[in-house]
């Protein structure tokens, strides 16, 4: 059974003062006497429909809906969307029910959002150059960003920049196990491994790595699914549309969230069938992996379309090229933009944030945190407890 739903899509949720929250939802594929016959199961005034251009829309209280399910679920000719309806209701009510669980530890994601950061072990980031390309500045990089209030390390060893060209499992084993090993030596951080090869994930895995960050979403190298089943890991599903010497030649999307959304329940479905359980999974839009700049404002702007998966959502904007094409700025100049992108990420439903700058977004992510659960009516002593 596919996770995407195949009569609706999320499209909105919203708090309301009235400590409820308002779902809107797309649906799919009902004619309009259908839609019709839907709303007369509901008293007036629970379910509101919208007709537009672009389909038919239907505003409703999450906990009103729910409460009404049980008097109109035998209705077979629509047991379907009903249910579908049910699992946003129960799912959707709260501003993110995820614990990440890897390895035997887990993460709680429940009430502030996770600060994973970027560690690139490589010549030729993007980002910062080849800095941290030598063990031993990666490490003391590592522990700065600890101590800044990182909640992951994301260590890669492959730029996957877009016109890269890939490199050998053993070359970027050479270059990020000496630093995984010492890291975990030194900290109990929870550390991910950013790469898509399946034989440097096992071997990083078992040198102290805990998340797999794979950004063909398991697709370069399907036997990244077997290893990530084996050791109980986090995985990282994302979507990126070809490779990266290619990807960013001529992207092209009718709709870019839609096509994300078939494209990333398409790979849990895949590592559901694995055997990868449901809580270890995370998945990502892959900003800027094959997309036009605008295609990634769109994606942060409609991001809450992706919890209908049911699962955390991980966003990396921090310093790309869609943020510099308006700053006129280069990748180290790009610090405001990445922080309001993912302040509207936030407020949208992410989960997780990868970054660069972990002393700025540990300030700004408290603050986006503390705007976003309040609007949705999170209790102010919870939330005291939560960033003292």
């Amino acid at each position: 059974m596919s996770r995407l739903p195949k009569q609706l899509r999320l499209i909105s949720l919203r708090p309301a003062p009235n400590q409820e929250v308002l779902a809107c939802v797309k649906l799919l594929g009902l004619a309009e006497h259908q839609v019709n016959q839907f709303l007369a199961l509901f008293p007036r005034g629970d379910v509101m429909v919208l007709t537009a251009p672009t389909g038919v829309y239907l505003n409703f209280y999450l906990k009103r809906f729910a409460e009404r399910f049980g008097e109109v679920s035998d209705q077979s000719q629509f047991q379907s969307l009903l249910t579908e309806l049910k699992w946003i209701s129960a799912n959707c009510s709260e501003p993110s029910p995820f614990i990440w669980r890897f390895c035997g530890r887990q993460l709680d994601l429940r009430h502030r959002t996770a600060i994973m950061a970027v560690l690139n072990c490589t010549p030729d980031s993007f980002s910062d150059g080849g800095k941290y390309f030598h063990p031993q500045a990666a490490l003391e990089h590592a522990r700065q960003m600890v101590a800044a209030g990182a909640d992951l390390i994301d260590i890669g060893g492959e730029s996957t920049r877009p016109g890269s060209r890939p490199i050998s499992a053993q070359q970027e084993m050479d270059r990020v196990l000496p630093v995984i090993e010492q890291l975990r030596r030194e900290d109990e951080v929870p550390i991910s491994i950013d790469t898509y090869k399946a034989e440097v994930a096992r071997a990083a895995v078992q040198t102290g790595a805990e998340i797999i960050n794979d950004i063909s979403g398991a697709t370069f190298d399907p036997q990244i699914l077997a290893v990530a089943k084996e050791f109980k890991t986090g995985l990282v599903l994302m979507h990126i549309q070809g490779k990266m010497e290619t990807m960013q030649i001529a992207p092209a999307y009718k709709d870019v969230v839609e096509e994300i959304l078939i494209d990333l329940a398409g790979k849990v479905d895949r590592a559901l069938a694995a055997g990868i359980k449901d809580g270890w999974l995370v998945i990502d839009p892959g900003i800027g992996f094959g997309k036009r700049w605008f295609d990634n404002y769109d994606i942060l702007n409609r991001l809450t379309e992706l919890r209908i998966l049911g699962l955390p959502i991980l966003i990396g904007a921090s310093r790309k090229s869609f943020l510099g094409k308006f700053l006129s700025a280069d990748p180290q100049q790009r610090l405001e933009g990445s922080l309001l992108a993912n302040g509207v990420a936030i407020g949208n439903n992410a989960n997780i944030v990868r970054v660069h700058d972990v002393v700025e977004t540990q300030k700004a992510v408290r603050i986006a945190d503390l705007f976003y659960r309040r609007a949705w009516g999170v209790a102010a002593d919870i939330l005291e407890e939560q960033f003292q």
